[in-house]
């Protein structure tokens, strides 16, 4: 039984995904310099709100990622559906 193609529709959605990562990489680490930068220079309060910034910008770095598992976890669950339903008809002919 050979794999199945993977389409170009799957392809365009990891792309997107992927986009949406590097997006949110270039936040977290503009975030997390300005949070070193500020902690010799600025104020608690401004630390805290660096602090802030930064935690948001982790979290929705964090949520891209888990949508990309997600996403190659689907993919992965209906190939092996796709294969499980190719041995079911097979098996049936033979009884």
């Amino acid at each position: 039984m050979s794999p199945r193609r993977l389409s170009s529709r799957f392809f365009a959605e990891l792309d997107a995904l992927e986009g949406e990562i590097s997006a949110h990489v270039q936040e977290r680490q503009s975030a997390l310099r300005r949070l070193f930068a500020s902690q010799d220079a600025a104020s608690w309060s401004a630390q805290a709100s660096f602090w802030e910034d930064f935690l948001n910008a982790d979290q929705e770095y964090r949520a891209a990622v888990g949508r990309v598992a997600r996403f190659c976890r689907s993919n992965r669950d209906r190939q092996v559906m796709v294969f499980m339903s190719r041995e079911e008809r097979e098996g049936e002919g033979e009884g």
